[in-house]
């Protein structure tokens, strides 16, 4: 089990990091404002950066890990009950919806605006992530209120300006 963790470990953080890089490579063609001593792009880099670093520890850790698995496995072998795997494989399923829900969330962002965008992309986590709990409409409550205060926040406080899409109506809130 842990043999297996490692190295699905080892491969995220490979993964990670690409993206990464890729992230923070387009950074640069976010458009620059001059209203206040921070760029537009300041954000988003230092996020990239952060990004890379756990990545390397992730790698880091993972790689130690499985080196020292491979000194123990030659002196006993451990068997995965059903269990454990059918457990893995929710987790398996579960990351891949995420990363479905970060892919439409983005395209939304860029096409509707920053509020839709980040609204689908909330309430599709918190839904997801938070499957046992009966009262569902509190996410739809904070799917709501959260981009919301975010926009106010970054276009009225920062002076930064956030993805309007097509429909150009403050940011997407209507």
């Amino acid at each position: 089990m842990e043999y297996e963790k490692a190295r699905r470990d080892l491969v995220a953080a490979v993964v990670l990091l690409a993206f990464s890089v890729i992230y923070f490579t387009q950074t640069f063609k976010i458009r620059q404002t001059s209203l206040i001593s921070i760029s537009s792009a300041s954000i988003p880099r230092i996020c990239a950066l952060l990004l890379a670093i756990v990545s390397l520890v992730l790698l880091a850790q993972s790689g130690l890990h499985l080196l020292q698995h491979k000194k123990l496995s030659k002196q006993r072998e451990s068997t995965i009950g059903e269990e454990e795997k059918r457990t893995e494989q929710k987790k398996l399923y579960t990351v891949i919806w995420l990363f479905v829900i970060l892919f439409f969330g983005i395209l939304l962002t860029e096409k509707l605006g920053f509020t839709y965008g980040m609204f689908v992309y909330l309430l599709g986590t918190l839904i997801l992530m938070n499957r046992n709990i009966k009262r569902k409409w509190i996410f739809l409550v904070i799917a709501v209120i959260v981009p919301a205060l975010v926009y106010v926040l970054f276009t009225r406080a920062f002076y930064l300006r956030l993805p309007r899409g097509f429909l150009d109506i403050g940011g997407g809130v209507l």
